[in-house]
């Protein structure tokens, strides 16, 4: 037997006059539409900065100042972030941000009944500092709820950062 060529063809006659069609002008302009909104969204998402914050407690007495943060974050927490104090937030005092830098991070993990938590170290002379240059006085040991900015990326980073876990 001779192979013969055959055309068979898997389509009918009217999809194949549909598929050979150019889209109606709508229709690509819709489409054109839609890749440009898209694009914009992708560009402004580069521009817009994603902040990655951690919340820490503050523990500032006349000895010492420390940070005190969740065990989970020892990995992020690193020297030379910046921990800013609002004592605005509990004891109502008309003063700015405090902004201070972390010196040291312990790396010991404290275990508790309640949770874990690690420490890292801020300047006391400039804690110090602060307050005496604002008429305030500490008595005792006070703790102050304060934020530790750990990174700024951008959201379309940050998101393909989540997308790519």
């Amino acid at each position: 037997m001779e192979l013969q060529k055959s055309t068979i063809e898997l389509r009918s006659e009217k999809v194949n006059n549909i598929i050979g069609q150019i889209p109606p002008m709508v229709v690509r302009i819709g489409i054109s539409f839609l890749s440009v909104v898209l694009m914009l969204i992708i560009f402004t998402s580069t521009l817009v900065e994603h902040n990655t914050i951690v919340d820490v407690t503050a523990e500032i007495s006349e000895d010492e100042s420390k940070i005190i943060f969740n065990a989970s974050d020892l990995s992020q927490i690193k020297n030379g972030l910046i921990v800013e104090i609002d004592l605005n937030q509990i004891y109502k005092v008309n003063c700015p941000l405090l902004r201070l830098e972390i010196q040291s991070v312990e790396k010991t993990i404290t275990i508790s009944s309640v949770n874990s938590f690690c420490k890292a170290s801020i300047s006391q002379s400039k804690v110090l500092f602060f307050l005496k240059s604002h008429n305030l006085k500490i008595k005792d040991k006070v703790q102050i709820p304060c934020k530790i900015t750990i990174k700024k990326e951008s959201l379309f980073g940050w998101i393909f950062h989540k997308i790519n876990l």
